[in-house]
């Protein structure tokens, strides 16, 4: 079932009119049913983001270990702290353009 109100787009993330904002829910991430809202003003309002939560691109192509020939060796973490550990995705015999074009094996 559908329901809108006021000015929308016909399709998500296309078209949106001028001086709206898009903001998305979902229960399951970007599967199942959502709902689409449109804002007036960003939903987060922020401009300026400083400090150690200040978000960052991460460029996953130039993390160390993606040469290596062993899947173990190539394993080196990237993301950590006294909790957790997060290691970057070695596949001895892929090119770059193999990870960029998601042609991984699994």
């Amino acid at each position: 079932m559908y329901y809108s109100k006021g000015i929308v787009t016909r399709q998500a993330h296309v078209d949106i009119p001028e001086g709206l904002f898009e903001e998305e829910f979902a229960r399951d991430g970007f599967f199942g049913r959502t709902s689409h809202l449109y804002r007036t003003n960003p939903p987060t309002g922020w401009t300026n983001i400083e400090g150690a939560l200040r978000p960052e691109a991460m460029n996953v192509l130039a993390l160390p270990g993606l040469e290596k020939e062993d899947y173990i060796e190539g394993r080196i973490p990237f993301l950590y702290n006294d909790d957790v550990e997060e290691r970057n995705l070695a596949l001895p015999g892929l090119e770059k353009e193999d990870y960029i074009e998601g042609r991984i094996p699994f």
